[in-house]
């Protein structure tokens, strides 16, 4: 992996840990909107790092969609079993 992939790697695995921590203490649905809002909205973090996709080699862009998208599900599922823990 180049080191570009490497840093922007870092960087989706640090907002993943960090979004699933702010998840956990979510304590209203309030919270979970707000942790949707900031992480993945048109201009949220994740879409941020998408848009810096140009910065990895052409061969390894696929595979680092590939996590981002899997990133991006785990998070939608963890949203959406803490609302329904909240109701």
């Amino acid at each position: 992996m180049s080191k570009e992939y490497q840093a922007l790697h870092k960087e989706l695995i640090d907002l993943f840990n960090s979004t699933m921590l702010r998840i956990q203490s979510a304590g209203t649905v309030q919270d979970v909107d707000t942790i949707n809002d900031d992480v993945l909205s048109r201009n949220g973090s994740l879409i941020r790092i998408m848009r810096r996709l140009s910065e990895i080699p052409v061969d390894e862009r696929a595979e680092f969609g590939r996590e981002v998208n899997r990133i991006r599900d785990e998070i939608n599922i963890e949203l959406t079993l803490k609302v329904a823990e909240i109701i």
